[in-house]
């Protein structure tokens, strides 16, 4: 099984304090592939199997990315897809 690393915001210290490992279906690369073959995909397309912590923790991860400019995520309403696309550098 893969694992991925999710630096953790310590509040207190205004700092990143440690780092979580999690399980993972998917790798951040393979989101990035995916998108260089598709070019925009919805975040529910990353999912084989529909577990709430593989979604949680692949949800992380794009948050990760997004925050590195790597991705650029959109949702027109409140509980709509998430749209997943390549930010243009």
């Amino acid at each position: 099984m893969k694992t991925l690393n999710i630096r953790i915001w310590d509040i207190e210290n205004d700092a990143w304090n440690f780092v979580l490992t999690v399980p993972s279906n998917i790798t951040q690369v393979e989101i990035v592939n995916i998108l260089k073959k598709e070019h925009i995909i919805n975040f529910s397309s990353l999912f084989d199997k529909k577990e709430k912590d593989y979604i949680i923790v692949t949800f992380l991860s794009i948050l990760e990315m997004v925050k590195d400019n790597t991705l650029k995520i959109e949702q027109k309403h409140n509980f709509d897809e998430i749209i997943l696309s390549l930010e243009s550098k």
